[in-house]
C-alpha cells in the first residue's frame, strides 16, 4: 500500500501537502499510542497488545480499501497509526527473548521482515492496482492482517510475565517512567539521533512516489518494482549480514556509517536522471537505513533496564512518530512550494546533523552489561 498511497490520494485531488498529511496523521496516532502500548505491554504482557493492534490494523485496511473520499483515507490512516504503534511492543518482545550478545541480530530480523515486506508488498500492490483498481491493495492487506492475527493467536507465546509490581503504577502515560528512561545520556543521544534520521527520511516516502511519477512517469507497478529493490537490499543486510557486521565493527560504527550512507543516498536521488543512477542512490538509502535501524534499536535496548524496556522503546518510537508527523508535512510543503527535489536535499541535510550526536555516544556496552 505504501507506494500507492500518494497515487490514491491524487485520485481524490490531494495536493503534495495533503499527501504529506496522510503520512503525518498515521504518525500522529503512533506518537500518542506508542508509549501507551509500550507501558501497557510492560504491565499486562506483549501478546494481548500485539493481538489487539493487529486487529486494529485489519480494520484500518478495510476502511482504506473501501474509501471513496479523502476524509475516509485520513480515517483509515488514523486507525492504521493506532495499530502500527505496536512496533515498540514488537521490539520489546525481541528484547525479552534475546541476550545482549544477539540483540542486534534479533532487531535485524525485525528489520528483515520489513525488508521482505518491501520486496513482495509493493509488487503485489502494483499488480493488484493494475488489474483491480487502487482499492484492491487495501482489501488484500486487510486479508493479510487477518491471517497475521490468526497466526499470532495460535503460535505466538507470551514473552513477559505480566507485571503486578505497584512501582509501575496504573497510569498509561507514566511521565515519571519516561523521565527515568531518558535519564541515561546515551539514550538521550540515541533517541535524538532517531528523531533527526526519521525527520529527514520520512519525507522521502511519499515525495519519492511523486518524484518518480513526475520525472520518470512511473506507474504504480513501476514504483512497486523500485520499492521491491529497496526491500531486497534491506532484507539481505538485516536478515543475513547485520549480525556478522556487528560482531566485526560494533553497533556504534555501524550506526555512524549507516546514517552517513543514508544522507548521501538521499542527496543523490534528485541527481539521478536514468534508472542506473536511481538504483544506485536508492541502494545507498536502503543500505544506510538497514545498518542504522537495528544498531540503534540494539544500543537503546541494551542501555535500558529490563523493567522499563517497553516504556523506553515506546518513548523512542514516540520520538520517531513526532518526526514522521513533521517530516512528511514539511516535505509536502517543500514539494509544492519549492520543487520536487527539495524534500530530498532538505532531508539529507537533517540526517547529516545526526552524525554529531552519534559521535558523542559512549563506547558500545559489552555483552552482559546493561549499564
Amino acid at each position: 500500500m505504501l507506494p500507492l498511497l500518494a497515487l490514491y490520494a491524487k485520485e481524490f485531488g490531494a495536493s503534495g501537502f495533503e499527501v504529506g498529511l496522510l503520512s503525518a496523521i498515521y504518525s500522529a496516532f503512533q506518537l500518542v499510542c506508542a508509549p501507551v502500548w509500550g507501558r501497557v505491554s510492560d504491565k499486562v504482557g506483549r501478546r494481548p497488545v500485539l493481538l489487539g493492534t493487529i486487529a486494529a490494523n485489519c480494520v484500518a485496511m478495510i476502511v482504506f480499501g473501501l474509501a471513496r473520499t479523502l476524509p475516509l483515507l485520513f480515517l483509515a490512516r488514523a486507525l492504521a497509526g493506532i495499530g502500527g504503534a505496536n512496533i515498540s511492543t514488537a521490539r520489546a518482545y525481541i528484547a525479552d527473548v534475546t541476550t545482549d550478545a544477539d540483540r542486534a541480530r534479533g532487531m535485524g530480523l525485525v528489520g528483515a521482515a520489513f525488508g521482505l515486506g518491501f520486496i513482495c508488498g509493493p509488487v503485489l500492490g502494483g499488480i493488484l492496482a493494475h488489474y483491480g483498481g487502487l482499492s484492491a491493495p487495501g482489501l488484500a492487506a486487510a486479508g493479510l492482517a487477518a491471517v497475521n492475527w490468526v497466526l499470532a493467536y495460535f503460535r505466538l507465546p507470551e514473552s513477559r510475565r505480566p507485571d503486578s509490581s505497584p512501582s509501575h503504577g496504573t497510569r498509561l502515560l507514566d511521565f515519571r517512567a519516561m523521565r527515568t528512561a531518558l535519564s541515561h545520556r546515551d539514550i538521550q543521544l540515541l533517541i535524538f539521533t532517531f528523531l533527526l534520521v526519521n525527520l529527514g527520511f520520512t519525507g522521502l516516502e511519499q515525495a519519492f512516489v511523486l518524484h518518480l511519477d513526475e520525472r520518470f512517469e512511473y506507474t504504480a507497478r513501476d514504483t512497486g518494482y523500485v520499492f521491491m529493490f529497496i526491500g531486497l537490499v534491506s532484507a539481505i543486510i538485516q536478515g543475513g549480514l547485520i549480525g556478522r557486521l556487528n560482531s566485526r565493527f560494533g553497533e556504534k560504527r555501524l550506526l555512524f556509517f549507516g546514517v552517513f550512507t543514508l544522507a548521501v543516498g538521499m542527496a543523490l536521488i534528485p541527481l539521478a536522471w536514468h534508472l542506473p543512477g536511481l538504483l544506485g542512490a536508492t541502494f545507498l538509502v536502503s543500505t544506510g537505513s538497514a545498518l542504522n535501524n537495528p544498531s540503534l534499536m540494539s544500543l537503546i535496548s541494551r542501555r535500558a533496564s529490563g523493567d522499563v524496556q517497553g516504556g523506553t522503546l515506546g518513548v523512542q518510537d514516540a520520538a520517531g512518530s513526532l518526526a514522521r508527523i513533521l517530516g512528511p508535512s514539511l516535505a509536502g510543503l517543500a514539494y509544492d512550494g519549492i520543487s520536487h527535489i527539495a524534500p530530498f536535499l532538505l532531508g539529507a541535510g537533517v540526517i547529516a546533523l545526526a552524525l554529531g550526536a552519534v559521535a558523542r555516544i559512549g563506547p558500545t556496552v559489552q555483552p552482559g552489561n546493561t549499564a
